[in-house]
């Protein structure tokens, strides 16, 4: 089903909503956009998030914009990130972008 609502919504899905799956559906449609704005939007809940599946879905959404934005956006993620199951979620993400500088990334946590 699609969901019409307009880009303000959705943004303020993806800060407020109490309930993961609303998250979800709110970081799904803000990637399609593929805007600065969107990885903005996704890099920001990412740290506001404090639960690791929720990252890791942020971090998924990043990866399909398949932007340099959204891979400058991952790396900085990745950086400020401690919990084990997150860094997971973006490691994963970040080896969707064939980039040389993946590999140096993302080693230490192979």
């Amino acid at each position: 089903m699609d969901v019409l609502k307009p880009r303000a919504m959705w943004l303020y899905q993806l800060e407020h909503d109490e309930y993961v799956a609303g998250k979800i559906a709110a970081c799904q449609e803000i990637a399609r956009w593929s805007s600065a704005k969107a990885c903005e939007a996704l890099e920001a809940a990412f740290r506001r998030e404090t639960f690791w599946g929720m990252q890791s879905e942020i971090a998924q959404a990043l990866a399909s914009i398949r932007s340099r934005r959204a891979f400058e956006a991952l790396k900085r993620c990745l950086a400020k990130t401690i919990n084990v199951k997150a860094q997971r979620g973006i490691v994963a993400a970040l080896g969707e972008f064939r980039q040389p500088e993946t590999v140096s990334l993302v080693r230490t946590f192979l």
